[in-house]
């Protein structure tokens, strides 16, 4: 279970975030947010008709790309206001995501097949989604 990590109160619909740490096959641990209200965050994963939005960032990235502490531009505030299950990654390299052993070591290389042969199926055995 996540820890709420802060809460916002956007689009006049408040959230909490809760913090999950994820740990991959290889040892990375990612870090995902959930944003969910209080009553729903003990719910099974089918809190949204419509499934699971999972915001994913780019390259050189982090989770600030799809959810900035600024009111009003954020796209995971702006989902999960219209009733959408707002997963936010970080993927590995990336803001709170560690290798094994907390730190990232000069040579300690991962691609663009890490994150979908790794880094994805840690994730939706966290979320509880078979699919998004």
């Amino acid at each position: 279970m996540g820890s709420v990590i802060s809460s916002i109160d956007n689009y006049s619909v408040k959230a909490d975030i809760a913090q999950y740490s994820v740990k991959t096959r290889d040892g990375w641990k990612l870090a995902l947010y959930r944003y969910h209200s209080g009553e729903k965050r003990h719910q099974s994963c089918d809190s949204s008709r419509w499934g699971p939005v999972v915001l994913v960032h780019g390259i050189g990235a982090n989770r600030f790309s799809m959810a900035p502490a600024v009111k009003d531009v954020s796209l995971a505030d702006y989902l999960y206001a219209k009733g959408h299950d707002v997963w936010v990654v970080e993927l590995r390299g990336a803001g709170k995501s560690k290798p094994f052993g907390m730190y990232f070591r000069p040579g300690m290389t991962f691609d663009f097949d890490d994150y979908v042969q790794k880094d994805v199926p840690a994730l939706l055995r966290q979320s509880g989604y078979s699919t998004v």
